[in-house]
């Protein structure tokens, strides 16, 4: 392909909700559910999973600002070579996840961990995550996302004779347009 040349990177991403820094308290609810996930209790340990309680600074919804959840690899040789191969995703991703490749829902946990934000509002932006053990030789685990199917694109926009919107015409094509729709100059 003439992609796996001109490709430097992949990158994705989503926008979660930030917990309110000004009311966050402990989630001991998001501790069952994260050890429900198979997160061991030396990570859960070291972890502190927060929400927002409410309050006048968040306008009592628990949120006040957004973060970044990100995915994303660099193209290096064998994932090249993999896209010239016209190998499957499946193999593609392999390939990325041995070269370093972190997953949205890894990314996510890891804001959850750290009390930015909540494993439900991860859930609502990247879908369910379970953890698994890293490979040998590191330590703890990492999720790894649940297949989702994939968005449907948005219709392009249309004017009301259903033609494709573009520029609006210039002045004189409207002119030159209501002349020709009353039969001409009069």
């Amino acid at each position: 392909f003439l992609v796996a040349g001109a490709l430097l990177a992949v990158v994705a991403q989503r926008l979660v909700r930030r917990n309110c820094p000004q009311c966050k308290v402990h989630d001991p609810g998001a501790v069952q559910k994260l050890r429900a996930l198979g997160v061991p209790d030396e990570v859960l340990a070291q972890s502190t999973p927060m929400r927002g309680a409410g309050c006048n600074h968040c306008l009592s919804g628990g949120y006040k600002g957004r973060l970044g959840v990100y995915e994303g690899f660099f193209i290096d040789d064998a994932v090249r070579a993999e896209i010239r191969n016209r190998s499957t995703v499946e193999q593609i991703e392999a390939v990325a996840r041995a070269g370093g490749m972190r997953l949205m829902p890894e990314s996510g946990l890891d804001l959850v961990l750290a009390g930015l934000t909540t494993l439900d509002e991860v859930y609502r932006a990247v879908g369910e995550a379970r953890y698994a053990p890293k490979p040998e030789g590191s330590e703890g685990g990492e999720p790894v996302a649940a297949p989702s199917p994939a968005p449907e694109p948005e219709p392009e926009p249309r004017t009301r004779a259903g033609a494709r919107a573009g520029p609006a015409p210039h002045r004189a094509d409207r002119a030159r347009a209501d002349r020709g729709a009353r039969g001409g100059l009069r």
